[in-house]
């Protein structure tokens, strides 16, 4: 019979296909909405206040949104990031202490001298 090999899985492999690292189907997509977004409040604000507000107000967004969703190299998003480090302040972390005072020894040298 013949032996089976263990299953071997490659470090960073990616569970999605990407057009560029990091930027998958999902990721355009909501970028492409925010970019709608972000062009209908830039129209708005160049209308009624300035047009460079109007253009700086969209560019922030897209940006942040770019920033956000974007995937590193470990395959996780800001948002992910983000819940993983909440998640590990809420979480119970026990410590193990146990109390040793070097100042008890030092008062009983210097009584002794």
């Amino acid at each position: 019979m013949e032996k089976k090999k263990p299953l071997y899985i490659p470090i960073k492999t990616l569970d999605s296909e990407d057009y560029v690292t990091g930027l998958g189907k999902l990721e355009l997509a909501i970028i492409l909405f925010a970019t709608g977004i972000s062009l209908l409040i830039g129209i708005i604000l160049a209308f009624l206040i300035n047009s460079l507000v109007g253009i700086a107000t969209g560019v922030f967004i897209v940006t942040t949104v770019f920033v956000i969703v974007r995937r590193d190299n470990n395959n996780e998003s800001m948002i992910r990031k983000l819940q993983i480090v909440r998640q590990y302040n809420r979480s119970q972390k026990s410590y193990s202490y146990s109390y040793d005072s070097n100042f008890e020894y030092a008062d009983e040298e210097v009584l002794n001298d």
